[in-house]
């Protein structure tokens, strides 16, 4: 019990340095990495591309630009490190699923998962956070839509990769020394 909620903890807290950014000037969405925890997932800026000062804002606005200059800096910058966070969001939701799916599905026996079951499983995660996040390009939505959208998603994936996996480990039936099989049943 104790790994499942581990993996959900990592994940939230994963989650925290993650956020979209809105381009000031197109409104164009993008993930990036956020140099220190946050609960806030979406940034615009309100003043955009204008050259007005931030004191003519209300109160809300001003608090939104702030944040926004805080995490995500001027529309200039640009930083390598944020390529890297579609491979940190398949990883977050790869730990949600799989936690949430060991909680909801209570195994008798534990077996240890095998590496290559863990690649292709996150490898999956990132493909389907590529499909999702083009349809989401595309269609200009809410950030947070996207992120629970691919949380059931993933949820769904892992938990068809789950079930596939234990049928496929079905044992075969054995045969005694004259070539009938034996019944366990």
């Amino acid at each position: 019990m104790k790994t499942p909620l581990l993996k959900i903890l990592i994940g939230l807290l994963l989650l925290s340095f993650v956020g979209i950014k809105y381009h000031p000037e197109f409104n164009e969405p993008d993930f990036f990495i956020k140099h220190k925890p946050s609960l806030k997932m979406e940034y615009r800026s309100p003043l955009a591309e204008t050259d007005s000062d931030i004191s003519l804002l209300s109160k809300q606005d001003q608090a939104e630009e702030l944040a926004y200059r805080e995490f995500v800096g001027t529309y200039m910058n640009y930083d390598l490190f944020d390529d890297i966070a579609p491979l940190i969001i398949a990883l977050i939701m790869y730990c949600f699923s799989t936690g949430i799916l060991q909680i909801a599905i209570k195994r008798r026996r534990r077996k240890p998962n095998n590496l290559k079951r863990k690649i292709t499983s996150y490898l999956g995660n990132l493909m389907l956070f590529f499909v999702l996040y083009a349809f989401y390009w595309n269609v200009y939505s809410n950030g947070v839509v996207l992120i629970v959208t691919y949380a059931v998603a993933s949820l769904s994936f892992q938990y068809v990769l789950f079930k596939w996996n234990r049928k496929k480990k079905k044992k075969k039936p054995t045969h005694n020394d004259y070539g009938l099989r034996k019944n366990y049943n």
